[in-house]
């Protein structure tokens, strides 16, 4: 399948280089806002270079990899359904639940696939706690924790005021490799309800200049998933160190320990009366930002649902948007 990238970014690096380990995907395009930065990165990849528009015109590209910054997410993807293409959005699918669910029914009305990140719980170590729940290591899941604390996107990214934006923030931009994972291994959630707080109002880069703050930066929330399981998350962008596993799952028998679910691999631990253990791993390992849209590619050909599909995006958004609210219950998908 032909693939064009919308956005040449500080992701785009990434996308690139695992896309290409997949013989289902052939990039050929690449297009930016920026003429300058689609020519350095069309010669870099070795791509034609586009504008977005004739990206979206070009008739041997049949699926578009959305990178483009999160709020013109639902309008880039909007457009590339409106022009035929399959679509692979960056996460979050939309900053709005109702946007988000009208991109899922155009591409049903179109029929054409569309799917979106994280599909890091694709990667060995999420594959490999997912078998050991259906194996049943744990027992009866009960309750599950996920935390995700950091000083904030300025310590470490390029261009970090993005981030500080609404529709962002650490729930929207973190929070999606969580609660992705708690979906996929434990299933829906039913209810949510959360607090949150913003301390500045503007946040200092390491070179002294500063930017303004106009989200939350800490969330604290429960869920309630349609099994009965019950869970808490953590996400802010106002912690300085920590000592807090990621992810862990807890059962009538035994705890599950998981890696960060914004990387693909990690060791899995299993704990119970005895201590803990490494569990073998059962998937592949190295798999990197691409392997959803090879998935995508594949139930295209094949005629069923990509994991990582528009689908769980939007119930994953209904998710963090009723975190941000205070709390209610979640429209069924």
């Amino acid at each position: 399948m032909r693939v064009g990238l919308l956005g040449g970014g500080h992701i785009a690096d990434q996308y690139i280089a695992g896309m290409r380990q997949f013989e289902e995907l052939e990039l050929v395009a690449v297009a930016d806002r920026d003429v300058d930065v689609t020519r350095a990165r069309a010669a870099e990849w070795n791509l034609r270079a586009h504008t977005p528009e004739s990206l979206l015109a070009a008739g041997d590209v049949e699926l578009v990899v959305n990178l483009t910054p999160p709020r013109a997410h639902p309008e880039t993807t909007r457009d590339a359904l409106t022009a035929g293409k399959h679509v692979y959005s960056e996460k979050p699918l939309g900053v709005d639940v109702d946007e988000a669910r009208e991109l899922v029914e155009l591409a049903r009305a179109k029929r054409l696939g569309l799917a979106c990140a994280p599909d890091t719980f694709l990667g060995s170590a999420l594959e490999t706690a997912r078998d050991a729940l259906l194996a049943s290591a744990i027992g009866t899941p009960l309750s599950a924790t996920a935390f995700v604390g950091e000083r904030g996107p300025e310590h470490w990214h390029p261009s970090p005021a993005a981030y500080y934006e609404p529709g962002a923030g650490p729930l929207f931009s973190l929070g999606p490799y969580y609660l992705t994972a708690l979906v996929q291994l434990l299933g829906p959630i039913e209810e949510a309800t959360g607090f949150s707080s913003q301390p500045w109002d503007k946040r200092s880069r390491p070179d002294g200049t500063t930017m303004p703050v106009s989200t939350q930066t800490t969330y604290a929330g429960a869920l309630r998933f349609a099994n009965g399981v019950v869970g808490t998350v953590f996400a802010s962008y106002d912690v300085q160190e920590k000592r807090v596993p990621p992810l862990e799952i807890y059962g009538s028998e035994a705890t599950l320990s998981l890696p960060d679910p914004n990387h693909f691999d990690g060791p899995v631990l299993l704990g119970d009366a005895t201590g803990w253990r490494e569990l073998p791993v059962t998937h592949a390992t190295g798999r990197g930002r691409g392997v959803g849209v090879a998935d995508l590619a594949r139930a295209l050909v094949d005629g069923g649902e990509p994991r990582a599909s528009g689908k769980l995006a939007l119930h994953v958004l209904d998710a963090l948007c009723a975190l941000h609210e205070g709390g209610r219950r979640l429209v069924p998908t």
